[in-house]
């Protein structure tokens, strides 16, 4: 009877427990939370077996429903990272993070993992996750893990896990973090030069420290390519100036963060005068129309902090208005923004 009774007591704890253990974020198996089990899978494909843990639930599904989305790179050269889930350090408080460290000496820790997206073509996209170094204060952090995220507007789908430098250098990369024990998320947008892009996340760490790098949640979103710019000018773009020749115009500017860069513009008069056809009997006060076309839109420029968009097909001795655009992860979140419109800059034509 007392063997019973126990039985039923540690039974009743465990329920307990359960009942008021914090409930899990819903992990979508996209960008909210990594889908592990899609990882390891992958991971184990290219003959990495020792990853440490027994593996994850896939959603709920069973392994061989899941279908695996994200895949390990690694620089050449460097050493091959060890990655494994990490429970206890996730964003939330029973979530699981990506962690990365490798083994050895004389090399470092340069890779991370990617997966590829369907869009549509010149469409601009952002994406965003959350990076830290540092197990804890008892394993020192790296001294510098320059984590970063990034995308391939071209869709570059490596078929292989060991990535070159010019392959590495022709991607759209956020700056680079060092967050050591906190989470900071990281954002970098593009614009999809075909059906495809691919997202990657980043860490490149200093030789001979052993690092531990965390990746956990998400997102990816399109930016909305702008039409009309909104009555709100940003600080974040300064420097605007315009060099107009006959037929077209070159606008430069900076932003204080690495963006997309466009330009709106649109024509507002002429500078000829106008000479009556027939004799007026009254006195004419010019401007007495405004001739303001629609807003057209430059192509999108690359992704840097000093921008510069060529105007062509403009008409000689007239005056047009602008707006700088800019697209990007900007204070904190995916987004579009402009220089000043309600007084907008303008150049004349030769």
């Amino acid at each position: 009877m007392k063997h019973k009774f126990v039985q039923q007591l540690l039974v009743a704890v465990i329920l307990f427990a359960l009942v008021m253990l914090p409930a899990a974020q819903a992990d979508d198996g996209d960008y909210y939370n990594f889908d592990y089990e899609d990882f390891w899978k992958a991971y184990t494909a290219y003959g990495f077996s020792n990853l440490g843990e027994s593996r994850l639930p896939c959603n709920g599904a069973s392994e061989s429903s899941c279908a695996w989305a994200w895949q390990p790179w690694y620089v050449h050269g460097t050493n091959i990272p060890h990655i494994e889930p990490e429970q206890w350090s996730g964003r939330t408080v029973s979530g699981y993070a990506l962690m990365f460290t490798y083994y050895g000496s004389d090399k470092n820790l340069h890779g991370g993992v990617f997966r590829q997206e369907s869009v549509q073509s010149g469409h601009i996209y952002c994406f965003t996750m959350n990076a830290r170094a540092g197990l804890d204060t008892g394993h020192p952090a790296s001294t510098d893990s320059r984590m970063q995220v990034g995308i391939s507007p071209t869709g570059d789908y490596p078929d292989q896990i060991v990535l070159t430098s010019d392959r590495i250098n022709a991607m759209n990369w956020s700056a680079k973090s060092n967050s050591k024990y906190a989470y900071e998320e990281q954002g970098v947008a593009a614009q999809a030069e075909g059906s495809t892009i691919t997202m990657f996340t980043r860490a490149h760490t200093d030789a001979d420290n052993q690092p531990y790098v965390f990746w956990d949640e998400g997102s990816f979103a399109e930016i909305p390519l702008v039409s009309q710019p909104s009555s709100s000018a940003s600080s974040h773009i300064t420097g605007i100036s315009a060099i107009p020749s006959a037929n077209s115009a070159t606008i430069s500017w900076s932003t204080d963060v690495s963006t997309l860069g466009q330009v709106l513009y649109r024509q507002i008069g002429s500078t000829e005068p106008t000479t009556p056809t027939t004799p007026l009997s009254y006195t004419v006060y010019l401007p007495l129309i405004s001739n303001t076309g629609a807003w057209q839109q430059s192509d999108v420029g690359a992704w840097q902090t000093n921008h510069t968009i060529q105007l062509t097909g403009l008409e000689s001795k007239m005056t047009y208005e602008y707006v700088v655009l800019a697209y990007g992860y900007i204070d904190g979140n995916c987004a579009s923004i402009n220089s000043e419109s309600s007084n907008p800059k303008q150049f004349t034509t030769p």
